[in-house]
């Protein structure tokens, strides 16, 4: 998409939205009010060409129980990770750049989940 195209395109979300999009307002974002996808523009000089990412919202949730009866997470992972969030530890899921943090991974094949360990204090001198 050619960049006059990706503007034209920012400015008529950013009317619908009731805001506007331009180089003293160059971050746009907002939901979409036909399907509710979030939507996000960066306008120079934020980046150096105008870009722009739709975000749809999931189609169907699934629980731990569903990868685990798919076969796709161990049990035990199951049991961790429930442990985790139930204890408000922080979960680091890694090994898909292509999904963001906001986004719900379409499988736990190929994961690497991390959860950081209490750190004990730092000496004193």
């Amino acid at each position: 998409m050619a960049a006059a195209q990706a503007e034209s395109l920012m400015a008529t979300v950013a009317a619908t939205l009731g805001t506007t999009v331009g180089r003293d307002s160059p971050i746009l974002e907002g939901e979409l009010p036909l399907d509710g996808s979030r939507f996000q523009a960066l306008l120079p000089p934020v980046v150096s060409a105008p870009v722009f990412a739709i975000r749809r919202r999931a189609s169907a949730l699934f629980d731990l129980d569903h990868y685990v009866d798919a076969g796709v997470l161990r049990p035990s992972w199951r049991a961790a990770l429930a442990e985790a969030v139930a204890t408000r530890r922080n979960i680091l899921p890694g090994g898909l750049a292509t999904v963001h943090a906001t986004a719900r991974a379409p499988g736990w094949r190929g994961w690497s989940i991390w959860w950081p360990r209490p750190r004990p204090p730092p000496c004193s001198a």
